[in-house]
């Protein structure tokens, strides 16, 4: 394919500029044909390794002819169980190397994009990390001594550990002292003399220990230890032993081959030390942290402690590890990339504590999870890109919907998506695509968790129109700039001091977001999204601009002093690398720069919260639905909403009459009509309203548009349904997902008088079957639809044999274009594959077989839960009216 600007290496700015100098003209035309680029993607899972060229010449051929924009390669455990099936052989091998070669050429040649995870399952690792270089915690072992004791012999130390100091002082394990001196001349396998004391003591040992974490879902020949984030040269070892050869073997055609290398969420866990931190920490903070850790152990043991020794010494520690894992990991993957002409796409959050600033040194800002009234990864993604100037924002998507494997349909997509949308992003990976050799019975190779979108889903033939209705909107989604009036802040000392030791983190645990989150909250969140605001979360760096962006600041946590946390920092100081911490030290210092601006500082806490942001800044458009969510872009002529409902019911909202009027641009078929008054946006979707000097005319509508779901003027076509065998349909016409294929096709003949040029085929409306759900019935993260259609997992139509339209969303209504005389309209309602891996003993046998042989490397998700609330086929006859 070839790139387009923002998707070539580069300065940020100049990457963006195009997309940030779009006008309405620019806008129509990407909406009305959306380019390739703002296309969902899919994450393609390569099993074993045991990919063929066959293989990967179906896969993406079927990804063009969706829709998709590419996909994303990735490489996981084995699956290969049977004969005639592909043989396994090992990750990095030549067998490997030659495949990923090929799907580099064949990529290009059908002019998808092609990204590269830098590892075998994930996170970053594999057999060249040894234990020393592999991820590191802080280790401790207590003891209670008499005073009869006289020396204390020091274990060895474990390969790959170091001791990092030894304290002894009085006290009990059951009252560990508030402070332990440093105890001198200790040294693993050395015996230490003891000074004596009246009374019992205690001796404590801190280690600097390997976690032992290994790579997760590793593929033959991954599997090893991950590496320590904060250690440049356990990156580097896995860039000369993982991405020189991949991206040797991708981009043996050109350098165009590949456009992004791919770091998936840091999930290292427990990872709360290095070997050279104390050293780290003296040098950027002014002080020897070693004498200080006992307070940590004890605040662990007594959470309720609020020393603010301890508070600043979580913060000084986590700041540093930010600053280690943006130094010694992201810059130098950023680094390889540019090196390798290809663009950096990161999910920076989790563990190590990678901060918002973070994702500085990525070229591509990603993130994922829904809710779009709390702070998921998304929100913390776009509110870093919107911070930084970066107008495109991926989220990872679809990873827990309706599971098992197979049990999404196309509607649970669109309305994970729309919340995807809600949140700031403008492009979608889905998550994803599991590679299969076509011979294996349905369902085939499966991914262990949810998503499964592949041309085995019997609903497939709705994944084009599904794939273009995200495009337009993700189209539009990133130009010009974001108007998020709100800004809420969490000042860095705030949200490290906040840090709450997780099991097995006893000093500080490493992610920064979630400690965010905690701190944030839907309280805040989500009344003021409720009220129609659309809004960034901000660290320090992102306050010191936030005038630019932002009308009002909620802070929350106050200006987010620390006792003493801020010592030695003064504005423009920080603690990484040319002080990449941020400015301000989060003082409060820039409240007077702010307010000078014009900027409103509001305390989250304040009771009247919403209520004073109102005061200053004002919804772009006016409803009474909290779940319709306004997305705001300003363009050089004139401005941009996406309408989001986020709901099971439709919502109804108000613009104000403008000089320029309003257009409504509908996403289903790419058309623009005049408004005039309110407009409705059906459950779980999406329209955009327009408006400005340079808004072109309306094209492709009828004039003014009515709002959606109102059904007025023509008047029902009396008609005979029948079914596939000829026979007249009673309805319902239903199916069970049990039975596959679960299809249900009716047809009518219709006549046509002159002069009439289209038909509308109405299937019925949906009932709303509760609010949106965030976990599953086996208690894990999941979304579905709290929604039943009319119509089965999606509806395809055809008049004359010939296709004229899908339907997987509210409204199950679309005019069709017709000539004068009799036709044939067909209805087919869809299936779902969720039958095949529902109580599938050929699965679990598979699984078992495969654990036995490798090792567990994955564990079939809800395999024996079926969904609930899925019925195949059509609830109620489909209705043709003529205008």
């Amino acid at each position: 394919m070839t790139r387009p600007p923002h998707l070539r290496p580069g300065a940020r700015t100049t990457r963006n500029a195009a997309l940030r100098s779009a006008d309405l003209t620019t806008a129509a035309a990407a909406f009305a044909g959306p380019p390739s680029d703002a296309r969902p993607m899919v994450r393609w899972w390569w099993f074993g390794p045991a990919q063929t060229e066959a293989m990967i010449d179906h896969d993406l051929t079927a990804m063009s002819a969706a829709g998709l924009a590419g996909a994303e390669l990735a490489v996981v455990y084995p699956l290969a169980d049977g004969a005639g099936e592909p043989e396994t052989y090992s990750f990095g091998s030549p067998e490997l190397l030659a495949r990923v070669g090929y799907a580099a050429e064949q990529a290009h040649a059908l002019g998808l994009r092609l990204d590269l995870t830098l590892s075998g399952g994930w996170s970053y690792g594999g057999p060249h990390i040894t234990r020393e270089r592999g991820a590191k915690r802080l280790r401790w072992e207590t003891t209670e001594l008499a005073p009869t004791e006289r020396s204390f012999a020091v274990p060895a130390a474990t390969p790959g550990e170091t001791l990092v100091a030894a304290y002894l002082g009085p006290g009990t394990l059951e009252s560990f002292p508030p402070d332990l001196p440093v105890l001198d001349g200790a040294a693993p396998g050395r015996v230490i003399d003891l000074p004596p004391h009246p009374g019992p003591r205690v001796l404590a040992l801190a280690w600097c220990t390997p976690t032992g974490q290994t790579v997760k879902r590793a593929p033959l020949g991954g599997e090893g230890y991950v590496l320590d984030h904060y250690d440049a040269e356990a990156t580097r070892l896995h860039l000369d032993a993982v991405a020189v050869p991949l991206l040797d073997a991708a981009q043996a055609g050109g350098p165009d081959r590949v456009t992004a290398v791919f770091c998936d969420s840091l999930e290292v866990h427990g990872a709360d030390w290095t070997p050279d931190l104390p050293a780290q920490v003296e040098q950027r903070c002014g002080y020897d942290p070693v004498p200080l850790l006992p307070r940590l152990f004890r605040a662990q043991r007594h959470p309720w402690s609020t020393d603010e020794e301890v508070r600043r010494l979580r913060r000084d520690l986590g700041r540093t590890l930010t600053a280690l894992y943006e130094e010694r990991f992201v810059g130098p993957l950023h680094a390889f990339a540019a090196e390798r002409d290809v663009l950096l796409r990161l999910q920076g959050y989790g563990k190590p504590p990678a901060a918002m600033r973070s994702y500085a040194d990525a070229d591509l800002v990603e993130g994922e999870s829904w809710g779009w009234d709390e702070l998921p990864p998304t929100r913390w993604a776009s509110s870093a890109a919107h911070a930084l100037g970066e107008n495109v924002v991926s989220a990872e998507a679809w990873t827990w919907v309706a599971s098992p494997s197979y049990g999404a349909t196309p509607l649970d997509l669109q309305a994970e998506a729309v919340e995807h949308l809600s949140l700031g992003v403008t492009q979608l990976i889905g998550h994803g695509w599991p590679s299969s050799p076509p011979a294996v019975p349905d369902p085939g190779w499966i991914f262990y968790a949810a998503g499964a979108l592949t041309d085995r889903n019997p609903w497939w033939p709705v994944m084009p129109a599904l794939t273009t209705w995200l495009a337009r909107l993700g189209a539009v989604a990133r130009l010009g700039e974001a108007v998020r009036p709100v800004g809420v802040h969490v000042a860095d000392g705030v949200a490290y001091a906040a840090l709450r030791p997780a099991s097995g983190e006893l000093i500080a645990p490493v992610d920064l977001w979630r400690a965010t989150h905690e701190l944030v909250g839907a309280d805040v969140l989500g009344a003021l999204r409720s009220a129609g605001l659309d809004l960034s979360v901000l660290d320090d760096a992102a306050l010191a601009t936030a005038h630019e962006r932002h009308r009002v600041v909620v802070r929350v946590g106050g200006a987010g002093s620390v006792a003493g946390a801020d010592a030695g920092l003064g504005e423009g100081d920080g603690l990484g690398a040319g002080g990449g911490l941020g400015a301000g030290g989060g003082l409060g210092a820039g409240d007077a720069a702010l307010r000078a601006h014009g900027v409103r500082l509001v305390p989250a806490e304040a009771s009247d919260l919403v209520e004073r942001v109102l005061a200053v800044v004002r919804p772009v458009v006016e409803t009474d639905a909290p779940t319709l969510l306004p997305v705001h872009r300003r363009l050089a002529d004139g401005e941009l909403v996406l309408l989001i409902n986020v709901a099971s019911e439709p919502a109804t909202a108000r613009v104000a009459a403008g000089e320029d009027g309003w257009q409504v641009w509908d996403p289903r078929d790419g058309s623009r009509a005049a408004l005039a008054g309110d407009v409705t946006v059906p459950p779980h979707g999406a329209l955009v309203l327009a408006t400005g000097s340079g808004l072109p005319a309306p094209e492709g509508g009828a004039g003014v548009v009515e709002p959606a779901g109102c059904v007025s003027g023509p008047m029902p076509v009396p008609v005979e349904w029948r079914d596939e065998d000829g026979a007249v349909a009673a309805f319902p016409l239903l199916a069970d997902w049990r039975t596959p294929p679960g299809s249900r096709t009716v047809r009518a003949e219709v006549d046509v008088p002159d002069g009439v040029a289209r038909l509308e085929v109405d299937l019925g409306d949906g009932v709303s079957t509760g609010p949106v759900t965030r976990s599953g019935d086996g208690g894990g993260p999941a979304y579905r639809t709290p929604y039943r259609p009319p119509a089965g997992t999606a509806v395809v139509l055809a008049v004359d044999g010939a296709p004229v339209g899908a339907l997987w969303a509210p409204p199950y209504r679309i005019a069709v274009p017709v000539s004068p005389g009799r036709h044939t309209v067909e209805v087919r309602s869809l299936g779902s594959l969720v039958g095949a891996v529902v109580g599938n003993a050929e699965l679990v046998a598979r699984q078992e077989a495969l654990t036995e042989r490798y090792g567990q490397r994955f564990v079939l998700q809800e395999v024996d839960r079926g969904p609930t609330d899925l019925v195949l086929g059509l609830r109620t006859e489909p209705v043709l009216r003529l205008p």
